[in-house]
């Protein structure tokens, strides 16, 4: 059947109304053209998305690998994770044909079909991909952190007596300084008990008799 065929009128009705199945074609620039009911159901859209970029709708590549489209008069199989919407993850299997001003995709949710093998499937590949993007949350979290962790190694250059620390321009700094720039360290300050004896001899107590 083709578009210009009257016979295949029917089949494309009954495939634009359809909510079993995602029916979408796409431009060569990877906008939306044309969707059906399927697609507006699982993305959770009041209306059809024309103009904005399928990417849009589809987890991030680096968590899910992007599809590479097929050149005008190809088919090709297909597998698309779209983004989570409600907290749920919808990955579809289908086909897309290339044809001269972009592709034409129909596809399945795997959970959609009767067989128990592929309804599994379905699951363990959605609870891969969030257990994907939950690594690379902590991935990112752990460069965050060590991005802003400052850490003191090596030999540093101390006066022996006022306790200065020479730094790498070779200028002496208050041993305070030299910690609070290069460290996450803040200092409080107080008086020891020795400290207190010697410079205020007045404030020691006398024991009671």
């Amino acid at each position: 059947m083709t578009p210009g065929d009257p016979a295949s009128a029917p089949f494309l009705d009954l495939l634009a109304r359809t909510e079993d199945a995602v029916a979408l074609a796409v431009d060569r620039a990877g906008r939306i053209t044309a969707c059906n009911r399927g697609f507006l159901r699982l993305a959770e859209l009041g209306e059809e998305p024309l103009g904005r970029p399928l990417a849009e709708f589809l987890l991030d590549e680096a968590e899910a690998p992007r599809p590479t489209w097929p050149r005008p008069g190809e088919f090709r199989l297909l597998r698309l994770t779209l983004s989570p919407r409600s907290g749920c993850l919808h990955t579809l299997v289908g086909w897309a044909a290339g044809t001269e001003t972009g592709v034409a995709i129909l596809a399945t949710r795997l959970m959609l079909t009767h067989s128990d093998v592929l309804a599994r499937m379905s699951s363990l590949e959605d609870e891969r991909v969030n257990l994907n993007r939950e690594l690379h949350r902590k991935v990112r979290e752990l460069e965050e952190a060590r991005s802003e962790l400052k850490t003191l190694t090596g030999l540093l250059p101390i006066c022996a007596h006022c306790k200065k620390i020479r730094d790498d321009r070779g200028c002496w700094q208050h041993l305070e300084q030299y910690i609070q720039a290069h460290s996450s360290a803040q200092f409080t300050h107080g008086i020891c008990g020795d400290c207190a004896r010697e410079l205020y001899p007045e404030l020691r107590r006398e024991p009671e008799p």
